[in-house]
């Protein structure tokens, strides 16, 4: 019966939606406070650098007390090896730290690492961890506290600077140059020795902070090979104090004092912001940076 009732009622008056509210306007009340919307939140970004470390402990200046060698990637000669063993010496003792590479989350890759340094140097040990507060701990920190020298293997560098930039690792690293030891990079590893470093990106770099063992410049690697002299250049638009060295693969930059020395089978290119790059081939000495 009801049913019946509602039909003929449509069917006699229609029936359709409820009509839209209609919008009405409000006096305010005197001494009501008025609703304020709160601002929209930006959105958030994921590529912001954090601060460098602070500035008291002990921090690497030109001219350098120890020497630093930063290879471009691609091969990795037994010559450079050698020069950079030599450089530690026959009893020194090395520390790799292969983090920059996810091989190294495999510990059966981090027991065949030392062997190609073994006959080299006097002593090897292998550092790696992904925990910033792992990299805090005495224990953890014990080899680079008398390590002669420091080898930083290849793969990303955003793995090194998330695990190790701001912590006591960075400052042990510093500590190694400070007496006299050197500090060698290989890809991933010379793109973090600088301060201010390309984490990705090319043309539209990306950019991060380091370990700041290179003062003055910023480091690019796999440079003519990957075509990544658009975003060196870049980042020197934004950082015109500095000066950018791009090394190509099969090539390293030795830095000692205040001097550069390039190795290897290409170039390095040396570049300032308005002055453009120059190649320095192999063989080439200068004033660094």
């Amino acid at each position: 019966m009801h049913r019946r009732l509602t039909l003929w009622l449509c069917v006699g008056l229609g029936c359709g939606s409820p009509p839209e509210p209609s919008l009405v306007e409000r006096t305010p009340v005197e001494g009501a406070r008025e609703r304020v919307e709160p601002a929209p939140m930006p959105p958030p970004r994921f590529d912001v650098p954090k601060p460098p470390p602070p500035p008291e402990v002990a921090r690497v200046a030109l001219p350098l007390k120890g020497t630093v060698l930063a290879h471009g990637g691609g091969p990795l000669r037994a010559d450079v090896i050698g020069r950079f063993a030599q450089t530690c010496g026959a009893d020194g003792k090395l520390v790799l730290i292969p983090t920059a590479s996810e091989g190294a989350d495999n510990p059966a890759t981090l027991e065949k690492l030392p062997k190609r340094w073994l006959k080299r140097v006097g002593r090897v040990d292998v550092l790696h961890t992904l925990d910033p507060q792992r990299a805090d701990e005495p224990d953890f920190l014990r080899p680079l506290r008398d390590a002669d020298c420091v080898w930083l293997g290849g793969g990303a560098q955003g793995r090194l600077r998330d695990a190790y930039v701001g912590t006591k690792v960075q400052e042990a690293l510093h500590g190694v140059l400070l007496r006299g030891g050197v500090v060698g990079g290989y890809s991933a590893g010379a793109a973090i020795l600088s301060e201010v470093i390309i984490r990705r990106g090319n043309p539209d770099p990306v950019e991060d902070v380091g370990f700041g063992v290179l003062p003055e410049v910023i480091v690019d690697q796999h440079f003519l090979a990957k075509e990544r002299e658009p975003r060196l250049l870049t980042m020197l638009e934004r950082h015109p104090d500095r000066v950018g060295y791009g090394i190509d693969e099969d090539t390293a930059l030795i830095v000692h004092g205040d001097r550069y020395e390039v190795i290897g089978s290409s170039v390095v290119r040396r570049c300032e912001h308005g002055k453009g790059c120059t190649s320095l081939p192999a063989g080439s000495r200068g004033a660094f940076p």
